[in-house]
């Protein structure tokens, strides 16, 4: 099989869930899935982009860090980072970039 093809096992389950099913001597391999480079990417997005929850374990809609924080452009910068190393593995390109605008050279500001 490819490398491409499968990237990364993730799970959708809580981690109190795989515990108790661990604690209870069953196979929790049922809970994770592995996944293509692509599901693995659109996850993390989701993850980082996903309402936040509380330590109270209450989910708040009105936060969210990935786009509305100060965090923005160091995560965002990994991640499209890792997405273009794969894009380079997955074509077997170590040439290959990702387009971009350079905002520092735009003369409109």
């Amino acid at each position: 099989m490819p490398r491409y093809y499968i990237s990364d096992v993730v799970t959708l389950t809580p981690y109190e869930d795989i515990n108790k099913t661990v604690m209870a001597n069953l196979d929790p391999t049922a809970l994770f899935h592995n996944i293509s480079n692509y599901d693995l990417f659109v996850w993390m997005h989701y993850y980082a982009a996903r309402d936040t929850i509380t330590p109270l374990n209450m989910t708040r809609a009105d936060i969210e860090f990935a786009y509305d924080g100060q965090g923005f452009p160091t995560w965002h910068r990994l991640y499209m980072l890792a997405w273009e190393r794969t894009l380079q593995d997955i074509s077997n390109n170590e040439n290959f970039a990702n387009p971009f605008w350079d905002w520092t050279r735009s003369k409109t500001q």
